[in-house]
């Protein structure tokens, strides 16, 4: 079996004294700090940039926002402001001309990683006076560097002191005319030449009582929230539409803080129940961490970062590791024994299986929904009165709060252990495991309506869509995915749009009266009655035997799509299509 190297999360409860919580509380907020400073960076340049694309419009159009709105269609808006983006995008490479040729002589004349300095091509006769210069400084650099290196260094160090800010200034102008955008490294460099200034003046002079990773991964954070919104809106991310970023507030941001490993010295396990971070101190572990100290000492592991974060209650510590393990090639022979099987999901039961996975107890073919916000509604209505009944800003309207989270923390841990659970035993007990592609957000949305056109059936619709969020179907499908790959065997995902429900799985029709609420499925043409689960966990099963028989060919790999992908997944005996020894029920 080949070894791979993985990334891995470990997630520790901690143990944590009053004075440490007030440790990590004080590391979170330098994180929450760190998130709204970059935010407010970004946000100033793209309210920059968007003011000239509005004035590019107007100055096209001659239309004001307004006027547009009244007389010019969805589409030409569009194409409106497709072409001002354009002028505004053109604008700023122009601008940009001479920062670019700044920083690629910085960057030259730093040579990281490299151990002589490379003048580059020389530029050509269109060049402006700024490229030929730093040229001819590169050139006389690099000639220094070769006859007296004891004086090349310090002429080196001078020239980068002396460029790197009229960069950083550039950069700073640029970014505040909406010219350019600010990167997590100019950022970070920014943060460093304001962090000493007085409060007043935006400056954090507190920076040295935290860790200052802190305080970069919140930087971090906000450079990755930007970019996911930029790519949603433009279309290039993938699932639903992310939203714009917004600032932390101290009350509803959640607590959390990430702390690199970069010298393998910051975080370590001295033991079994004890995690040791460096600037922060030494924390008990509720659970004992043995595995990973024992991949530890055998040096096929090693700790990357650790984020540590409140939940509820509880403080958590999630080591992140990278491991050296063993990936199957292949299915292990009691996942050959069992083959293909096909799931069926739902609310209740979570799943309804084509074959059992135990051959044991031939007729447990389902696996039951634990439904812990469900369980958990009563309790959770009575701790949601208590808190409506508090007045705003009071002690007892915090502790209200805190014992509302607490429930609402559990019930999440439940379900992510039953999920767990559930996930590890479908990944090692078949070969493939055939699931629907679910359109979970078009399934729970809401049926209310609207004031001219309500919706029928809003409350038994509403509560269709507790229950079927309660299952966490999303995070299962989410957990099947990586943990076939660990164990060998392969997720299929059918097409989606595949009729499960609604066709019999005995003669193929349609019966469009099958709807989710009915128990049972009738079909009008064979006469076939049986559970409408049973009959939807037969029809995956079919199509998935089609889809395996059609386009499954010999080899390894995951597929999200039977009919599209191009790694074809691993078809249960290694020489051809799935050869099944189980067949589905009846």
């Amino acid at each position: 079996m080949p070894v791979v190297e993985v990334v891995r999360a470990y997630r520790f409860a901690l143990d944590v004294p009053p004075a440490g919580i007030e440790v990590l509380e004080r590391h979170a907020g330098a994180a929450r700090w760190g998130f709204n400073y970059a935010h407010q960076q970004l946000l100033d340049r793209y309210q920059a940039y968007d003011a000239r694309r509005e004035a590019a419009a107007l100055t096209v159009s001659g239309l004001s926002p307004e006027e547009r709105l009244d007389v010019l269609s969805k589409a030409e808006r569009t194409a409106l402001y497709r072409q001002a983006g354009a002028r505004v995008r053109a604008e700023n490479a122009r601008w940009c001309a001479d920062l670019k040729v700044l920083d690629e002589h910085r960057k030259r004349v730093a040579h990281k990683g490299k151990p002589a300095l490379d003048p580059g091509e020389e530029p050509g006769p269109d060049a402006g006076n700024l490229a030929r210069d730093l040229y001819a400084r590169r050139v006389e650099l690099a000639a220094l560097q070769c006859a007296a290196p004891g004086t090349y260094s310090a002429e080196r160090k001078a020239e980068l002191e002396q460029v790197r800010p009229r960069v950083q200034a550039l950069k700073t102008d640029l970014a505040a005319r909406g010219a350019y955008r600010l990167g997590v490294m100019d950022l970070n460099a920014r943060w460093r030449l304001e962090r000493d200034l007085p409060r007043e003046e935006g400056g954090s002079p507190w920076w040295r009582e935290v860790h200052i990773d802190a305080i970069l991964c919140g930087i971090a954070r906000a450079d990755t929230a930007w970019k996911n919104w930029l790519s949603s809106a433009a279309g290039k991310r993938r699932g639903r539409r992310v939203g714009a970023p917004r600032f932390k507030s101290k009350r509803t941001a959640r607590h959390s803080f990430t702390l690199p490993n970069p010298d393998r010295a910051v975080i370590h396990l001295p033991d079994y129940r004890h995690l040791s971070v460096r600037g922060l101190g030494t924390f008990r572990l509720h659970d004992t961490a043995k595995r990973l100290v024992g991949l530890m000492r055998c040096g096929q592991a090693e700790i990357t970062s650790v984020t540590v974060a409140r939940g509820g209650h509880r403080w958590y510590a999630s080591v992140l590791a990278t491991v050296r393990q063993t990936v199957p090639d292949r299915p292990s022979e009691r996942q050959r024994a069992n083959g293909l099987i096909a799931c069926d999901l739902g609310s209740q039961p979570l799943a309804v299986l084509s074959s059992p996975l135990d051959i044991t107890d031939p007729d447990r073919r389902t696996i039951a929904s634990l439904k812990p916000g469900r369980n958990a509604a009563h309790h959770l209505a009575r701790a949601q009165r208590r808190l409506a009944r508090c007045a705003k800003g009071s002690r007892r309207r915090r502790k209200a709060a805190r014992h509302v989270a607490k429930i609402h923390h559990n019930v999440a841990q439940q379900r992510a252990g039953h999920l767990h659970v559930v996930s590890k035993r479908l990944a090692t007990g078949a070969a493939v495991i055939a699931l629907e592609d679910l359109d979970l957000v078009a399934l729970t949305a809401s049926a209310k309506g609207t004031a001219e056109e309500p919706g029928t059936n809003v409350r038994v619709r509403a509560r269709f869509n507790r229950n079927l969020l309660d299952t966490g179907l999303g995070e299962l499908r989410r957990q099947l995915t990586y943990k076939t790959r660990w164990y060998g065997s392969t997720l299929l995902i059918l097409e989606r749009g595949e009729a499960t429900s609604t066709k019999c799985s005995r003669c193929g029709e349609r019966n469009p009266n099958s709807t989710p609420g009915k128990a049972r499925f009738t079909c009008p043409h064979c006469g076939l009655v049986l559970s409408r689960r049973d009959n939807a966990v037969r029809n995956i099963y079919k199509a998935a035997r089609r889809a395996a028989t059609r386009s499954v060919a010999p080899g390894r790999g995951d597929t999200q799509n039977a009919r599209r992908d191009k790694n074809p997944p691993h078809t249960g005996n290694g020489d051809g299509p799935l050869s099944m020894k189980r067949t589905p029920p009846g």
